[in-house]
């Protein structure tokens, strides 16, 4: 998705691994270890891919796993249009 470019001007992508050291900033600000955003969010299976706004709040139904390769990116795509028309009513 990076290296397509297809998603530069749509989201902001970011990785974060479970077992990973660098601190992060969370939405309010703060320095936040990456175990605290999985303890956060209550995610237990990886990959899962969350779609929030400035807040740090969801805005579409999260993907949890990978159960078919061959329609994962229709629902990727899915879940990133809803969460951008959502977040674009919340102006």
């Amino acid at each position: 998705m990076l290296i397509s470019g297809d998603y530069t001007d749509r989201v902001l992508i970011r990785e974060l691994m479970i077992d990973g050291n660098d601190e992060l900033v969370d939405f309010s600000g703060e320095s936040i270890d990456p175990r605290a955003v999985f303890s956060r969010y209550l995610l237990y299976v990886t990959p899962t891919i969350l779609l929030l706004d400035s807040k740090g709040d969801e805005v579409a139904e999260r993907q949890v796993g990978i159960n078919t390769v061959e329609y994962y990116g229709y629902y990727l795509d899915e879940a990133i249009r809803q969460a951008l028309e959502k977040i674009r009513h919340q102006v």
